[in-house]
């Protein structure tokens, strides 16, 4: 039987966790928690993390280099990172950096094998066995699951990034997307950094650049999620053409995407070579 989750009743205990997370402020949160209509587990699950967060200290030294790799859909993220369908021609960032004696940590965001990357992917209008949106959750708010999810992996970076210099995270998307993507439905950026204040940011973001209409192409007119439209993709693009002014941390990379697997690939590795040297 799936888990059933009423999204009204989801979107209340998302306010609070705003709340408690701008405030920093555990009391409330565990004061609210007791009128929350949802269920047991996860309700612990949102404590543990938001109390993870507010509790969160930064390991210093930070040794290793955070790099994400972002861009709008479609534009080959996964592929350069960690190539899962074995495309001919193309080494993924991760292994390259490995054969390189780098020790590598790959993050994925959503975290579509978690429970709140699973909601996520309700939210999105996309089809998950095990659990049920009833009803739908308030879109105000909904942005709150991708920072829990991100949540999730926050301390083992933290960790990982104080281990030594051949430490790397590499991370498909991160905070920078929530901050685009949001913005696309109105939300403002500072509401997003405000609650993932204490996720550690990224040293490197790299985004791949592909014109809207390419990427249309290369999405199934059928099966498409939430943001998978030509509207918030024009959207989207614009606002990581000016990424620097809404998120303000780290260096900003352009890679042009508009080309073959191995083309992209290719100046992918240069660059991250070229920045590895600089260190």
């Amino acid at each position: 039987m799936p888990l059933k989750i009423d999204g009204s009743s989801l979107s209340s205990a998302l306010r609070d966790v705003e709340i408690a997370l701008t405030r920093e402020d555990m009391n409330y949160l565990e004061t609210s928690v007791l009128s929350w209509r949802i269920p047991v587990q996860l309700s612990k699950d949102i404590l543990r993390l938001v109390a993870s967060l507010i509790n969160f200290n930064v390991k210093k030294p930070r040794l290793g280099l955070f790099i994400a790799v972002t861009g709008i859909d479609k534009t080959g993220k996964e592929t350069q990172l960690f190539n899962p369908a074995k495309k001919p021609g193309v080494i993924p960032l991760a292994e390259y950096l490995r054969s390189k004696d780098y020790q590598v940590l790959g993050i994925r965001q959503p975290s579509y094998d978690t429970r709140f990357g699973k909601l996520v992917s309700c939210y999105l209008g996309r089809p998950v066995p095990d659990i049920k949106i009833e009803g739908s959750i308030d879109s105000d708010v909904a942005w709150i699951l991708w920072s829990l999810d991100r949540a999730q992996h926050n301390e083992k970076v933290n960790l990982w990034l104080a281990l030594g210099k051949r430490h790397v995270v590499l991370s498909k998307r991160w905070t920078e997307s929530n901050v685009v993507y949001q913005s696309t439905y109105g939300i403002e950026p500072e509401r997003v950094l405000n609650v993932e204040k204490k996720i550690v940011k990224q040293d490197v973001t790299i985004i791949l650049e592909l014109p809207v209409q390419e990427v249309l192409t290369r999405l199934s007119t059928q099966g498409r999620d939430a943001f998978e439209n030509a509207s918030v993709l024009e959207k989207a693009s614009k606002l990581y053409s000016n990424l620097e002014t809404i998120f303000p941390f780290g260096k900003v990379y352009r890679i042009n995407a508009n080309a073959d697997l191995q083309t992209v690939n290719a100046r992918l590795l240069q660059l991250v070579d070229n920045i590895l040297e600089g260190r």
